[in-house]
């Protein structure tokens, strides 16, 4: 099932990542959407797409991210995105060390948003996006299947 674009604000995304996401369904390429629901993910040395097109087709997930606490709200969520943009766009591609999830953890970074659970106060980081992600999306299915 495809994400429709208006359903994208604010959230963290993920497509399949193939052949490895068929034999680890667990594992996928991660983006953000901005305010108006606009992907960017880093999708290779030195690029970030920010136009919608994530690198591995359109976002199979998404999860909503809640910034009523965030200071500076939907601007500050689109600046940081467009800052992580920035960044990554001078920044090769390491599929182990820094990647997609990477690109993520800086947004979030940039937002000041904590991690829900943060490791001795730590920042976001690739694994904390991709282990809040997929806890976070089992709580999601979970609560809508209930």
């Amino acid at each position: 099932m495809v994400v429709r674009q208006d359903e994208l604000q604010f959230c963290i995304l993920w497509s399949p990542l193939p052949p490895i996401t068929w034999l680890l369904p667990f594992i996928g390429h991660l983006g953000i959407a901005s305010s108006e629901g606009v992907a960017s993910d880093f999708q290779g040395s030195y690029h970030v797409g920010d136009r919608g097109g994530m690198a591995f087709g359109a976002p199979t997930r998404a999860l909503r991210m809640n910034i009523d606490d965030l200071p500076g709200g939907a601007s500050k969520w689109d600046d940081m995105i467009q800052e992580a943009n920035r960044i990554y766009s001078g920044r090769v591609h390491n599929i182990v060390a820094d990647n997609c999830h990477s690109h993520v953890a800086c947004a979030l970074n940039g937002m000041q948003m904590k991690p829900p659970f943060s490791r001795n106060g730590s920042d976001w980081d690739m694994e904390s996006v991709a282990c809040f992600y997929d806890d976070a999306l089992i709580i999601v299915i979970v609560s809508q299947v209930s």
